[in-house]
């Protein structure tokens, strides 16, 4: 079957520079492709309309329960089913498909299209100039294997099984997040102590190219991350800038990462933080700050106080733009910081060593249902 015979519609959101849409600090949400994550909604960096635009474009951008979001500009292929209602619109960069459930399960046409994302599918397909996208027609003329609904929901309600042990997972790794968040509060929050700006306990702060060199296809071992590769707390190596050693080189000159350098999202989602952890060939872009701790403060304690409502709330204070927010170097060099005994520090990093080591468990069962999950779509899926 084709994609176009298996649905009722499909189009693209609103196109907001044609239309010259304004966003606002808050209002009705407008999704863009980066709010599609792992399958799930993410609005931690999201826009927003006003109440005239989204009554303007409520009846026709609105997506309802049952239909399935795919991002077909800049990241494509990012899909997610709309398992409940919600009061959001979706912009360009997104097709809204109505599924036709008479023909075709929407959530075994979910899985299906998350594995042709995960199989790059789509990449001999895309068009485009510097901004690759895929068409609206090579998207219904996408081949969907032909089997009865029957054994569409069996296979879609196998996967999701092992979708749901991959959630829990997650959410354990979350929840042991939130106690390292807790820790930080309860040995520091209520206490008095020093405090100092961020420039005086460090040795150097910086950020990644503002000109980032053009990527190669192959992993020859250097690698370029964006914010996009700072997740929960850690290094995320989905979807990093591939580079020749030349270019690793020239970058490299700027941030220079080693070991217990605390890396900060400054760009987007500002605020995002990871410890490097071992020597990598690694450098940056622009929304990624480099912060590297003096001998007076411990990478550790450094990111739970980062991680502190206190210095997130300076954070914000000081991201400043409209359509995306971003700090400054020199505002981040005057963030705030309260610098308790260095031994107290180094118990604090001890908790959260014992705290990583639970998560390093739950991680390796975490990456076992993710390929789980892999070997089973290829067997259902795969030609």
């Amino acid at each position: 079957m084709k994609l176009s015979d298996v649905c009722f519609e499909m189009h693209q959101g609103i196109n907001t520079v044609a239309d010259k849409v304004k966003y606002y600090e808050c209002g009705t949400p407008i999704l863009q492709s980066k709010n599609i994550t792992n399958g799930i909604l993410d609005l931690e960096d999201v826009r927003f309309v006003n109440e005239n635009d989204y009554n303007k474009y409520k009846e026709k951008y609105i997506p309802h329960k049952g239909n399935i979001l795919l991002s077909n500009i800049g990241t494509i292929g990012k899909s997610l089913l709309i398992e409940e209602e919600k009061n959001l619109l979706i912009a360009w960069n997104i097709f809204l498909i109505k599924v036709n459930e008479s023909k075709i399960n929407s959530k075994f046409l979910n899985f299906y299209f998350q594995y042709l994302d995960m199989s790059n599918y789509y990449n001999k397909y895309l068009t485009g100039g510097t901004v690759k996208f895929i068409n609206k027609k090579t998207m219904e003329n996408i081949e969907i294997p032909n089997i009865s609904l029957v054994n569409q929901i069996e296979i879609a309600n196998k996967l999701e099984k092992v979708q749901k042990m991959i959630d829990i997972r997650k959410k354990q790794i979350e929840e042991l997040d939130e106690l390292i968040k807790s820790q930080f509060v309860e040995m520091f929050e209520n206490e008095k102590y020093p405090k100092k700006i961020l420039s005086e306990l460090t040795d150097k702060i910086t950020d990644g190219s503002h000109n980032p060199p053009t990527g190669i296809a192959e992993n020859q071992g250097y690698m370029m991350l964006s914010s996009q590769n700072i997740i929960n707390n850690s290094i995320n190596y989905d979807n990093v800038r591939y580079l020749k050693k030349e270019d690793f080189e020239k970058e490299n000159r700027r941030t220079d990462l080693q070991k217990g350098d605390v890396l900060l999202t400054i760009v987007g989602t500002v605020g995002r933080t990871a410890i490097m952890t071992e020597e990598s060939n690694i450098v940056l872009q622009r929304s990624v700050a480099v912060i590297k701790p003096n001998k007076e403060i411990n990478s550790a304690y450094l990111v739970g106080a980062l991680n502190s409502e206190s210095v997130i709330n300076q954070l914000n204070k000081g991201a400043k733009g409209v359509a995306q927010k971003g700090i400054y170097l020199n505002d981040l060099k005057k963030i705030i910081i309260k610098v308790p005994p260095i031994e107290l520090q180094n118990q604090f990093a001890d908790i959260v060593k014992q705290i990583d080591k639970q998560k390093f468990e739950i991680q390796k069962s975490l990456e076992e249902m993710q390929k789980l999950q892999e070997s089973l779509m290829n067997k259902y899926f795969g030609d």
